[in-house]
């Protein structure tokens, strides 16, 4: 990836990222949780996803770091580094359930699977479609590349 790819790179993680975490968030909000405080309303499924990608590009750059590079996807395949994003994003998104559930901001239903009262739908969500979002948005640009050249 060049410098001048970067900023593809940036706008498209992140609508891909808003893309599939608002779906997502559509989809098990009324059956797995209940809002304590305030109904869900769209604006409240805009703002959880908008979460969700400051959660992936947090997950995304501590990888960076660890991996001394910010295009690390490109330096290298290594099953490691998307292993470490899938279990960053999982671990950020457990302690924000914990805190939200402390705060009392939002309950389980029956149905929502949980592990020591944590609900694992979250730790899932991001674990699955963070490395998703990266893998989608490196396809573009190479697609992008291919169509460029």
């Amino acid at each position: 990836m060049t410098k001048l790819n970067r900023p593809f790179f940036i706008i498209s993680a992140s609508i891909v990222g808003f893309s599939l975490h608002l779906i997502w968030e559509y989809v098990q909000c009324t059956p797995l949780f209940v809002h304590l405080k305030t109904s869900p309303t769209h604006w409240s499924m805009i703002r959880a996803t908008l979460g969700d990608i400051v959660i992936f590009w947090l997950a995304y750059l501590i990888v960076a770091a660890f991996k001394k590079s910010f295009i690390w996807p490109w330096d290298s395949a290594g099953l490691i580094s998307w292993a470490l994003l899938a279990f960053i994003s999982a671990v950020i998104a457990g302690i924000i359930e914990y805190f939200a559930l402390n705060r009392q901001l939002w309950t389980y239903s029956p149905i929502n699977p949980t592990i020591s009262g944590i609900s694992i739908v979250p730790l899932f969500q991001l674990a699955i479609i963070n490395p998703l979002t990266l893998l989608i948005s490196k396809k573009l640009l190479i697609l992008k590349d291919k169509t460029i050249k």
